[in-house]
């Protein structure tokens, strides 16, 4: 859970609900509220220099993760 910019306090689950996409893969759409909840997180939060470095590495496992995914994807509809 984090508090947004409005001190609204938001979850995971309230992300998903403002990704704005429809009809994607669960594991996908995982990725992507795990991506934006990251990324709130490192813009909402005062974190110390290890929690900040922890959550950055975080942010780029998931991004590369959904990356490759989405190579996998593209690979199979070339194939």
């Amino acid at each position: 859970m984090t508090v947004g910019a409005c001190g609204r306090t938001r979850s995971p689950i309230d992300l998903i609900a403002t990704l704005g996409v429809e009809r994607l893969p669960v594991d996908e759409l995982i990725a992507k509220a795990n991506i934006a909840h990251l990324r709130q997180l490192l813009n909402d939060a005062e974190l110390t220099g290890f929690e900040r470095e922890r959550a950055v590495q975080r942010l780029a496992r998931e991004e590369a993760k959904l990356f490759a995914r989405s190579l996998r994807d593209l690979r199979a509809v070339r194939a």
